[in-house]
């Protein structure tokens, strides 16, 4: 679920890129909107999509449906944002391809994607929770007392149950070099961004750290074990 003020981190990295950007973007994955109605405040036409109603109040500025056919026309955003979604998305093939879509020739996309092989899945606190998708592994992590906020007093067997049927139902990690596969095959432009990300961050234990990303090899380990953040670019043609 995007972070209401994150878009402006994006826009940031999109300056410093030199990619030129326009005001009608789609938060994809909205949730309840707070990143479409702050879009909104500061001046763009902001939309948001979402595969679940978690708005209190209804707005016309989000939709809510099948990803794979988004309610809009071709070509009408100029930008799509998407802040740790893909993770949980099945058929990304196909949501890319109707992303596409509906970006204008020249539009941008940034995607902030968690990375497959992260050391703890940040939604069960399962160590390998998103790759190791057994029940007993998540039994034996139960057993030894990982919870998440949900869970607190649940008895290992539910916990156990619980985690193994979202990670088979509600996570879906895939690999860089399969991301990358489907945005040749889709004719994007890919850029990915981490260093220039770590940059432009608004903490500074973060932007410290941001040069270890010329280290030869580094940023395919934060790839790999932290987070994938890639700009996307439709061409003209």
């Amino acid at each position: 679920m995007s972070n209401p003020h994150n878009w402006t981190h994006k826009l940031r990295v999109l300056d410093r890129i030199g990619v030129a950007y326009g005001r009608r973007v789609l938060d994809y994955g909205c949730g309840a909107g707070a990143t479409v109605r702050s879009l909104t405040e500061a001046g763009f036409d902001a939309s948001g999509f979402d595969i679940n109603d978690y708005v209190e109040t209804p707005t016309n500025r989000i939709a809510i449906g099948n990803p794979s056919h988004l309610p809009y026309a071709d070509g009408y955003f100029d930008m799509v944002f998407s802040d740790q979604v893909f993770e949980h998305a099945q058929r990304q093939e196909q949501i890319f391809a109707e992303l596409r879509r509906v970006t204008r020739p020249g539009g941008v996309h940034v995607h902030i994607i968690p990375a497959k092989w992260q050391l703890i899945e940040p939604h069960t606190y399962v160590p390998l929770g998103g790759l190791i998708v057994y029940r007993w592994w998540y039994r034996l992590w139960a057993a030894l007392g990982i919870r998440n906020g949900f869970q607190v007093g649940l008895g290992a067997a539910e916990v156990a149950d619980l985690n193994w049927q979202y990670a088979r139902d509600s996570l879906n990690y895939i690999s860089t070099r399969r991301y990358r596969r489907i945005w040749r095959e889709l004719d994007y432009r890919v850029r990915f961004v981490e260093r220039v990300y770590m940059e432009t961050s608004d903490k500074p234990s973060v932007r410290k750290m941001a040069p270890l990303v010329r280290i030869p090899g580094l940023r395919r380990l934060i790839q790999a074990f932290w987070v994938r953040i890639v700009a996307l670019e439709r061409p003209l043609t």
